[in-house]
């Protein structure tokens, strides 16, 4: 997991929520401009970010989610008490901004399933 776009305490919350868990990898905090340049590098299966604020922020991330065809994308809705999951091949996931609903929604990314936790 690769954090991105987000402020420094939902990022730490991010960072220590996924810490917790022994099957998920924390993979570091990338600028959203970097990602592209970093992607191959890291290989991550989900980037989390924050929703973008500027038209710029908005067209690098639907960039992302249309170029890294393998990459899920999770935007974290704070204000909206949700998170929005884009998945290749899947229209968005809506899941409760939970930290169980959060650490269900990665490990089924990984493990390909969808958020109701059935295989894919």
């Amino acid at each position: 997991m690769v954090l991105t776009n987000m402020n420094r305490i939902l990022a730490a919350i991010m960072r220590n929520l996924v810490g917790r868990e022994a099957d998920l990898v924390y993979a570091g905090d990338v600028a959203l401009a970097q990602l592209p340049t970093v992607l191959p590098t890291l290989r991550p299966d989900v980037v989390v970010l924050s929703p973008p604020r500027s038209e710029r922020a908005r067209a690098a991330r639907d960039e992302l989610r249309t170029v890294a065809f393998d990459l899920t994308v999770v935007e974290i809705r704070p204000r909206d008490d949700r998170a929005v999951i884009w998945r290749p091949g899947f229209g968005p996931e809506h899941i409760a901004l939970t930290s169980s609903g959060i650490v269900a929604a990665l490990r089924g990314v990984r493990a390909g399933r969808d958020l109701s936790g059935g295989a894919l």
